[in-house]
């Protein structure tokens, strides 16, 4: 439960995105990782027409999740965690779960196609646990080690690693359990191009006035 929890959270309160954590998560414990999923111009990508289609990938991010029901963090899981997700990104993972492989070809689909990047792709990994938050010397030397080690393979455009304790946790879930609405007249607006997987889209500005 605490798994589909954070990625919940993290992935729809904290950085604003809007998807099922039951997409993102793996149901198997392969490498300590918990949720993976890919994000391309703010679409999570299910299949890779999701990447093909693109005609310009403005922005991309990678996303891991790992989570556990302990007051305390454990540094040989979170090790675990953060090889795993190197692991993913640069060797086969043809013994792993389908779901696992799916996201796999996912992105390396999206690297065959780096000619379409405004920029390079953003990786984000996420550990929640029931703790506090506190992150003591060893770990914080961990993170600084993870961080050079996904750096060096000059994939990346951001890294970021978070440790997200129980009160952060809370209040991601509550932000993105919340439900807000507004009604606006759009009358400056240019219709956009058809696109499969979208009904209507439009492109125009809302006086600052008017929000």
């Amino acid at each position: 439960l605490l798994e589909k929890i954070c990625i919940f959270s993290t992935f729809n309160g904290k950085d604003g995105l809007n998807a099922s954590e039951s997409g993102l998560h793996l149901p198997g414990t392969e490498f300590d990782i918990d949720g993976v999923g890919l994000v391309i111009n703010g679409e999570t990508c299910q299949d890779k027409s999701d990447v093909l289609s693109q005609k310009k990938i403005t922005s991309s991010e990678l996303y891991f999740f790992q989570a556990k029901t302990s007051p305390n963090l454990n540094y040989g899981g979170m090790s675990t965690f953060f090889d795993g997700v190197y692991h993913f990104i640069t060797e086969e993972t043809d013994n792993s779960s389908q779901e696992l492989q799916n996201v796999k070809i996912l992105f390396s689909t999206l690297l065959n196609n780096a000619q379409k990047f405004s920029q390079n792709p953003s990786i984000h990994l996420y550990y929640g646990y029931t703790g506090t938050g506190e992150v003591s010397a060893e770990i914080s030397k961990l993170l600084d080690q993870t961080k050079k080690r996904l750096s060096d393979l000059s994939i990346f455009s951001v890294i970021e690693i978070s440790i997200i304790g129980a009160s952060p946790l809370q209040e991601m879930f509550r932000r993105a359990s919340e439900t807000s609405q507004a009604s606006f007249i759009f009358a400056n607006k240019t219709t956009l191009p058809e696109h499969p997987k979208v009904n209507e889209s439009y492109l125009g500005f809302i006086p600052a006035n008017e929000l």
